[in-house]
């Protein structure tokens, strides 16, 4: 028997090394073509669904009345800024007109809040008003209000209508809302 020797030791050595590297590669890539073969399946399946909900549902009209809301939002009247003084000159224009007194005027102080569920925040303006007079005042007042808003986005929030039996008055407690671009 012969010796091996050392150069046909180490050629032999290295021949292993390589066949043990072939297969390490080759059992690796039968793993990743069988995975792929599973992914394959996969994204076929979520075509099919994908081509199911088309047929369902007509993308195209859908997309249209999206782009549509879109752009009436766009065009929705938020002020970027609001005056307080407008808003108080507001009120105690309606106020005069319809005949009432403005017992009460606080200004809140500027909050963020969504609009509608939206989840978009705006800036919301708020003041507490209490106005005093007649029944048949306080409507002329909210009358006067509804028909002179100085905003599209104006609201009443809060209201409460009291009836004080000593001197015959009626007192309306509210909140003036007035949401406005966010900053």
């Amino acid at each position: 028997m012969r010796r091996l020797t050392s150069f046909r030791l180490i050629l032999l050595l290295l021949v292993v090394a390589l066949l043990a590297g072939i297969i390490y590669l080759g059992v690796g890539y039968y793993r990743d073509y069988q995975r792929q073969g599973v992914l394959a399946q996969d994204i076929a399946a979520v075509d099919s669904q994908i081509s199911a909900l088309r047929q369902m549902y007509d993308i195209e009209a859908l997309e249209a009345v999206l782009a549509s809301l879109e752009q009436q939002l766009a065009e929705a009247h938020f002020p970027m800024d609001v005056e307080d003084n407008t808003i108080y000159d507001y009120v105690r224009t309606a106020a005069e007109e319809a005949g009432v007194r403005i017992d009460s005027w606080v200004e809140e102080d500027v909050t963020e809040e969504e609009v509608n569920g939206s989840y978009t925040e705006y800036r919301l303006f708020s003041y507490e008003v209490d106005v005093t007079g007649t029944l048949t005042a306080i409507f002329d007042f909210l009358s006067e209000l509804e028909a002179n808003a100085p905003y599209d986005t104006i609201k009443m929030d809060d209201v409460d209508l009291a009836y004080d039996s000593t001197t015959g008055d009626w007192t309306i407690t509210f909140d003036m809302l007035v949401f406005a671009q966010p900053e």
